[in-house]
Protein backbone atom coordinates (compact mmCIF):
# COMPACT_ATOMS: atom_id res chain seq x y z
CA UNK A 1 0.00 0.00 0.00
CA UNK A 2 0.97 3.39 -0.65
CA UNK A 3 0.91 6.23 1.84
CA UNK A 4 -0.29 10.09 1.14
CA UNK A 5 2.67 12.53 1.20
CA UNK A 6 0.13 15.01 0.64
CA UNK A 7 -0.74 17.34 -2.82
CA UNK A 8 -1.55 13.71 -4.70
CA UNK A 9 1.44 12.62 -3.73
CA UNK A 10 1.58 9.00 -2.84
CA UNK A 11 4.90 6.87 -1.67
CA UNK A 12 5.61 3.23 -1.14
CA UNK A 13 8.68 1.79 0.98
CA UNK A 14 9.43 -1.65 -0.23
CA UNK A 15 12.10 -3.50 1.71
CA UNK A 16 14.31 -5.39 -0.77
CA UNK A 17 16.53 -7.09 1.10
CA UNK A 18 15.78 -10.69 0.63
CA UNK A 19 15.29 -9.87 -3.15
CA UNK A 20 17.42 -11.73 -5.99
CA UNK A 21 19.53 -9.77 -8.38
CA UNK A 22 17.64 -8.81 -11.34
CA UNK A 23 15.75 -5.64 -12.97
CA UNK A 24 12.08 -4.84 -11.38
CA UNK A 25 9.13 -2.86 -12.87
CA UNK A 26 6.55 -1.18 -10.53
CA UNK A 27 2.97 -0.86 -11.95
CA UNK A 28 0.77 2.02 -10.14
CA UNK A 29 -2.79 1.21 -9.89
CA UNK A 30 -4.85 4.15 -8.34
CA UNK A 31 -8.64 3.95 -7.52
CA UNK A 32 -10.84 6.66 -6.23
CA UNK A 33 -12.97 7.74 -3.67
CA UNK A 34 -16.14 7.66 -5.77
CA UNK A 35 -18.70 4.92 -4.92
CA UNK A 36 -17.47 3.71 -8.55
CA UNK A 37 -14.53 3.42 -7.57
CA UNK A 38 -12.40 3.91 -10.46
CA UNK A 39 -9.46 2.62 -11.13
CA UNK A 40 -6.48 3.57 -13.51
CA UNK A 41 -3.35 1.32 -14.20
CA UNK A 42 -0.38 2.72 -15.34
CA UNK A 43 1.71 -0.76 -16.42
CA UNK A 44 5.63 -0.10 -16.33
CA UNK A 45 5.93 3.47 -14.46
CA UNK A 46 9.27 2.69 -13.02
CA UNK A 47 12.22 0.15 -13.49
CA UNK A 48 15.24 -0.23 -10.90
CA UNK A 49 17.79 -2.62 -10.85
CA UNK A 50 19.33 -5.06 -8.24
CA UNK A 51 22.53 -5.84 -8.38
CA UNK A 52 24.50 -8.41 -7.09
CA UNK A 53 27.09 -6.68 -4.21
CA UNK A 54 30.93 -7.14 -5.42
CA UNK A 55 32.63 -9.22 -2.64
CA UNK A 56 35.56 -9.77 -4.96
CA UNK A 57 39.00 -7.61 -3.46
CA UNK A 58 41.27 -6.42 -6.63
CA UNK A 59 43.38 -8.43 -7.83
CA UNK A 60 47.91 -7.65 -7.09
CA UNK A 61 50.43 -9.36 -9.46
CA UNK A 62 53.60 -8.43 -11.47
CA UNK A 63 55.23 -6.44 -8.30
CA UNK A 64 58.30 -5.48 -9.45
CA UNK A 65 61.53 -3.05 -7.61
CA UNK A 66 63.57 -1.99 -10.23
CA UNK A 67 66.39 -1.79 -9.73
CA UNK A 68 66.55 -4.39 -7.38
CA UNK A 69 69.44 -3.28 -5.55
CA UNK A 70 71.52 0.10 -5.61
CA UNK A 71 73.52 2.39 -3.28
CA UNK A 72 71.75 5.16 -0.70
CA UNK A 73 70.27 7.81 -3.17
CA UNK A 74 68.70 5.50 -5.83
CA UNK A 75 65.54 5.92 -6.63
CA UNK A 76 63.61 3.04 -6.52
CA UNK A 77 60.56 2.26 -9.01
CA UNK A 78 57.97 0.12 -7.58
CA UNK A 79 55.33 -1.57 -10.31
CA UNK A 80 51.96 -3.50 -9.83
CA UNK A 81 49.85 -4.83 -12.17
CA UNK A 82 46.18 -3.91 -10.10
CA UNK A 83 42.68 -5.41 -11.69
CA UNK A 84 39.40 -5.38 -10.63
CA UNK A 85 35.75 -5.81 -12.14
CA UNK A 86 34.60 -2.70 -10.59
CA UNK A 87 37.93 -0.65 -11.44
CA UNK A 88 40.18 -0.08 -8.64
CA UNK A 89 39.98 3.16 -6.25
CA UNK A 90 43.47 3.43 -4.94
CA UNK A 91 46.80 1.30 -4.34
CA UNK A 92 49.62 1.94 -2.51
CA UNK A 93 53.22 0.59 -1.40
CA UNK A 94 54.54 0.30 2.05
CA UNK A 95 58.32 -0.18 2.29
CA UNK A 96 59.70 -1.71 5.24
CA UNK A 97 62.75 -2.31 6.32
CA UNK A 98 64.60 -5.51 7.78
CA UNK A 99 63.24 -5.34 11.08
CA UNK A 100 59.26 -5.05 9.42
CA UNK A 101 59.56 -1.07 10.67
CA UNK A 102 57.57 0.59 7.77
CA UNK A 103 60.16 3.21 5.84
CA UNK A 104 57.73 4.51 3.71
CA UNK A 105 54.14 4.57 2.32
CA UNK A 106 53.73 5.77 -0.87
CA UNK A 107 50.70 5.97 -3.56
CA UNK A 108 50.72 4.58 -6.54
CA UNK A 109 49.74 6.32 -9.48
CA UNK A 110 48.32 4.79 -13.25
CA UNK A 111 51.12 4.18 -15.85
CA UNK A 112 49.21 2.32 -18.09
CA UNK A 113 46.25 -0.14 -18.25
CA UNK A 114 46.25 -2.02 -14.62
CA UNK A 115 49.54 -1.10 -14.14
CA UNK A 116 50.37 1.16 -11.18
CA UNK A 117 53.71 2.58 -10.66
CA UNK A 118 55.04 4.61 -7.60
CA UNK A 119 59.01 6.05 -6.86
CA UNK A 120 60.97 5.80 -3.74
CA UNK A 121 64.28 7.99 -3.09
CA UNK A 122 66.39 6.16 -1.00
CA UNK A 123 68.59 8.97 0.31
CA UNK A 124 67.75 9.12 3.85
CA UNK A 125 67.58 5.34 4.02
CA UNK A 126 69.59 3.03 5.89
CA UNK A 127 71.65 -0.02 3.74
CA UNK A 128 70.03 -3.12 4.36
CA UNK A 129 67.05 -5.36 2.93
CA UNK A 130 64.07 -3.86 2.23
CA UNK A 131 60.38 -5.52 1.53
CA UNK A 132 57.37 -4.00 -0.19
CA UNK A 133 53.78 -4.66 0.86
CA UNK A 134 51.00 -3.77 -2.01
CA UNK A 135 47.39 -2.57 -0.90
CA UNK A 136 44.52 -1.88 -3.30
CA UNK A 137 41.06 -0.91 -2.70
CA UNK A 138 38.51 -1.23 -5.64
CA UNK A 139 35.71 1.23 -6.56
CA UNK A 140 32.86 -0.62 -5.30
CA UNK A 141 30.26 0.68 -2.87
CA UNK A 142 32.17 -1.70 -0.89
CA UNK A 143 35.84 -1.00 -1.03
CA UNK A 144 37.10 -4.15 -1.02
CA UNK A 145 40.60 -4.11 -0.29
CA UNK A 146 43.13 -6.80 -0.89
CA UNK A 147 47.19 -6.69 0.38
CA UNK A 148 50.17 -8.62 -0.47
CA UNK A 149 52.92 -8.46 2.10
CA UNK A 150 56.21 -8.66 0.98
CA UNK A 151 55.30 -9.09 -2.79
CA UNK A 152 59.17 -7.80 -3.73
CA UNK A 153 61.95 -7.18 -2.06
CA UNK A 154 65.32 -4.55 -2.80
CA UNK A 155 68.29 -4.68 -1.15
CA UNK A 156 70.49 -0.72 -0.45
CA UNK A 157 74.09 -1.03 -0.12
CA UNK A 158 76.24 1.19 2.44
CA UNK A 159 78.09 2.18 -0.71
CA UNK A 160 81.29 1.03 0.37
CA UNK A 161 83.25 -1.39 -1.86
CA UNK A 162 83.55 -5.20 -1.08
CA UNK A 163 86.65 -6.24 0.69
CA UNK A 164 89.03 -8.27 -1.85
CA UNK A 165 92.04 -10.02 -1.50
CA UNK A 166 94.95 -9.52 -3.51
CA UNK A 167 96.87 -12.90 -5.07
CA UNK A 168 100.41 -12.68 -5.64
CA UNK A 169 101.66 -14.82 -8.19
Amino acid sequence: PMTSGGMDVFTAVWDSSSAEPDVYTVDVTAVDSSPAHNQQTSAFAATFEILVPDTSPPEISGVLVIPSAGLPGTQFQIQATVTDGSGVESVQATIRDSMSSVVAILAMGSAGPDVDVAVWDSSSAQPGMFTVDITAVDQSPSHNQQTVQGAAAFELWTGQPAPFEVMRA
